[in-house]
C-alpha cells in the first residue's frame, strides 16, 4: 500500500460500512459536495477492506467500527496494522466522547457521528486527514534523510565518524558483558594525495568509493567499516577471544589492495597502512582505542606502508617525542635556530672545486646540533618544510653571493628542494626572488630534486623544471638509482646533472654489482648530456673507481665534512684546501 504524497489527484476513499442505507446516503452527499474530486470504493466487510488496502492505492478510510466480521476498536487496530500510513476517519452512530478520544489515541484522524455532518464537512475532514498524513510522510522522510546524513558518509555510504563512535561504544559495552575483546583497525591510504594532485579530486572521490566497496567485501559480515574523513577508514571487529586473532583479517585487507582499482580508464594501484588496537589491553574507551590505532598506523607508514602494525606502549613515547619535535620546529623557525653547513663538490679529474651543497642543521637549544634526519621527516609531514626550504634557499643564495663578492671562487651552490616545495605554486617566482635579493647569477645556483619526486608526475615535473630552466639555474636529479624512473620520462626532463646515490658508492670498489650499476648510471647520464656527481665518497679507492667509471664530480667525507659557513669560508680562501682536494684525486690509485 503506497501512502499519498499529495492530494492533487481525485481522493480515493475506501468506505467500510455494512449498513447499506447509511452507505448510500453518505455516498450521495459526498459526491454532491466533492464531485470529480472524489472516488469512492465501498465494502461491507473488514476482510475485503484489508485485502483492498494491501493491493490498491487508498488515500483515506471511512470506517464503521461495527462490521459483520469485526467489532469495536479491534476493527481500527486491524486497519492501522494493515496500512499504518493511510489516514482513518471513524463514522459512528453514537455521540460517545470517550470512544472518540480512544479512537484518536489508537491512530484515527477524526471521529464523526453519522447524521451530524454534511457532505462538505466530511469532505473537509477527509482532505485535512490526507494532507496531514502527507505532511507527516514528508516529515518522516526528512527525518530519515537527516539521520542518514548525520550518521553516514555521503561519498561512500559507510558509517561516518559520529556513527563509528556510537557503534564502537555499543561494541565495547557488549564486550564488557561477555568478557571478550574488540579490535579497532585504522586504515590510511599510502600516497593518496598524489592521486588527488595528479588526477584531480573527482577521480580521488571515485577511488575512495572503490576502496570502501573493496573493504566491505574483504571484512567479515559482522565487522563494521566506517570512513572517518579524507582517506581514513576504520573497522570495528568484535567478539574476539584473543586480540592477535585480528591479525589475519588485517593481512587480508592489505592483500585485498594487490588488485588495481579501475577508475576513469586508469588502473590505479594503491597500498594501505593499517594500525590495530585491542580492547581492553590498549584502551578502555573509544578515544583511547582510536588514538592507539592511529599511532600504530603511523608506525606502519614508517615501515614503508602496505602493511599493518599492532599498537605497542612504546609508540606513545615516540608520538610524544614527535609532537615535541613539531612544536620545537615551529619555535625554531620563529627564533631562527637553523644554520647551513656546506660540503664541497670537486672535479673528479683535477680535484678543483666545482661547487658546494648547502645542508641544513638545527641548533637545538637543549639537544645541540641536530642533523636533517632528526627533523626533516617531521617537517615534511607537517608542511613546515616549505617555510624551512624557503629560508634555506634565500640563505644559501645570499651566502654564495657574499663569497663571490669577497673574491672566493665558488662556481655553484647546490640547494635541495623538498617534494612539497617542488609542487607548490609560485616556485619559479620564489627562486627568482631569492636570486634577485642575493644578487646571485642564476647559473651559480643548482637546484636538486630527488628522483622519486621528479617521477611522481613526469608531465607536471617537466613543466615545473622548464620554468626553472627558463631562469637560467642548473637542475640536478638527486638520489638517482633509488627510485623507479622511466627512461622515456627521464630523457624528457631538462636536468643538467645526475647524482649517483651514496648507497651504490658505499660498496665500491669491492661490490661488482654496485660497480656495474654505477657504471650504467654514469653512461646513462652522459648519454643524456648530464654531468654525473657521485655522493658519499669516503676513501681513495672509491675515488679511483669513480674516476675510472667516468664520474665528473665527487662529494663526500673524503674531501670534507659539511662545514659551518665561517669555516668553509676559511677553506675557500686558503689554497691549502684546494691543494688537498687535488692531492686526494691525484693520489688515488688508478
Amino acid at each position: 500500500m503506497k501512502p499519498a504524497d499529495a492530494v492533487a489527484h481525485p481522493l480515493h476513499i475506501l468506505q467500510v460500512e455494512d449498513n447499506m442505507d447509511d452507505a448510500l446516503l453518505l455516498q450521495r452527499v459526498l459526491r454532491t459536495a466533492a464531485g470529480a474530486g472524489l472516488r469512492l470504493t465501498h465494502t461491507t466487510r473488514l476482510d475485503d477492506a484489508l485485502h483492498r488496502l494491501d493491493r490498491e492505492r487508498v488515500d483515506a478510510v471511512l470506517l464503521d467500527l461495527g462490521l459483520p466480521d469485526s467489532a469495536g476498536m479491534d476493527t481500527l487496530r486491524r486497519v492501522r496494522a494493515q496500512a499504518p500510513a493511510v489516514p482513518v476517519v471513524i463514522l459512528t452512530g453514537h455521540d460517545d466522547t470517550a470512544c472518540a478520544e480512544w479512537a484518536v489515541q489508537l491512530g484515527a484522524q477524526d471521529c464523526l457521528v453519522k447524521g451530524r455532518v454534511d457532505g462538505e464537512g466530511v469532505v473537509r475532514v477527509l482532505r485535512y486527514a490526507v494532507e496531514r498524513q502527507a505532511m507527516l510522510v514528508r516529515l518522516e522522510r526528512a527525518h530519515r534523510h537527516e539521520h542518514h546524513l548525520s550518521h553516514y558518509d555521503p561519498l561512500t555510504q559507510l558509517p561516518n565518524r559520529h556513527s563509528f563512535r556510537d557503534q564502537l561504544g555499543r561494541a565495547l559495552a557488549q564486550a564488557r558483558r561477555q568478557v571478550s575483546r574488540v579490535a579497532v583497525l585504522f586504515l590510511d591510504l599510502d600516497r593518496f594525495k598524489f592521486i588527488n594532485d595528479t588526477l584531480g579530486h573527482a577521480v580521488g572521490d571515485q577511488v575512495l568509493r572503490a576502496v570502501a566497496a573493496r573493504l566491505q567485501t574483504t571484512i567479515r559480515e559482522d565487522d563494521i567499516p566506517a570512513r572517518l574523513g579524507g582517506d581514513e577508514f576504520t573497522v570495528i571487529v568484535s567478539g574476539l577471544d584473543d586480540g592477535f586473532a585480528v591479525g589475519p583479517l588485517a593481512q587480508r585487507i592489505v592483500d585485498g589492495f594487490r588488485r588495481s582499482f579501475a577508475v576513469e580508464g586508469n588502473d590505479l594501484y594503491l597500498t594501505p597502512s593499517l594500525g590495530v588496537s585491542v580492547f581492553p589491553s590498549d584502551g578502555a574507551d573509544a578515544d583511547a582505542l582510536l588514538r592507539c590505532a592511529d599511532l600504530a598506523m603511523y608506525r606502519a607508514k614508517e615501515a614503508g606502508g602496505n602493511t599493518f602494525r599492532f599498537y605497542a606502549p612504546a609508540m606513545n613515547a615516540r608520538a610524544a617525542q614527535r609532537l615535541e619535535r613539531e612544536h620545537g620546529l615551529r619555535r625554531a623557525l620563529e627564533r631562527r635556530e637553523f644554520a647551513l653547513h656546506y660540503q664541497c663538490q670537486v672535479d673528479a679529474a683535477t680535484g678543483d672545486l666545482t661547487g658546494a651543497e648547502a645542508l641544513v642543521r638545527w641548533q637545538h637549544p637543549s639537544l645541540g646540533l641536530l642533523p636533517p634526519a632528526e627533523f626533516i621527516p617531521v617537517a615534511e609531514e607537517t608542511g613546515l618544510i616549505v617555510p624551512l626550504g624557503e629560508w634555506v634557499l634565500h640563505t644559501a643564495c645570499a651566502q654564495a653571493a657574499a663569497w663571490r663578492e669577497a673574491g672566493a671562487a665558488l662556481p655553484t651552490i647546490a640547494v635541495n628542494l623538498s617534494a612539497r616545495q617542488f609542487r607548490q605554486e609560485g616556485l619559479t617566482e620564489s627562486v627568482a626572488a631569492a636570486l634577485d635579493a642575493a644578487g646571485l647569477p642564476p647559473e651559480a645556483l643548482r637546484l636538486e630534486i630527488t628522483e622519486s619526486c621528479a617521477m611522481q608526475d613526469a608531465d607536471a615535473s617537466r613543466a615545473a623544471l622548464e620554468e626553472l630552466q627558463g631562469l637560467g639555474v642548473q637542475l640536478a636529479v638527486d638520489d638517482f638509482g633509488t627510485g623507479y624512473s622511466s627512461l622515456a620520462h627521464l630523457r624528457r626532463l631538462p636536468f643538467d646533472a645526475l647524482k649517483v646515490d651514496r648507497s651504490f658508492v658505499h660498496d665500491l670498489p669491492a661490490d661488482r654489482d654496485a660497480a656495474a650499476i654505477t657504471e650504467a648510471i654514469v653512461a646513462l647520464g652522459h648519454t643524456l648530456g648530464m654531468r654525473v656527481v657521485a655522493e658519499g665518497v669516503e676513501t681513495p679507492d672509491q675515488i679511483a673507481c669513480l674516476r675510472a667509471l667516468g664520474s665528473d664530480e665527487m662529494q663526500g667525507y673524503a674531501f670534507s665534512l659539511p662545514l659551518p659557513a665561517p669555516v668553509f669560508a676559511e677553506r675557500l680562501a686558503d689554497g691549502a684546501w684546494r691543494s688537498a682536494a687535488r692531492h686526494l684525486t691525484a693520489a688515488a690509485p688508478a
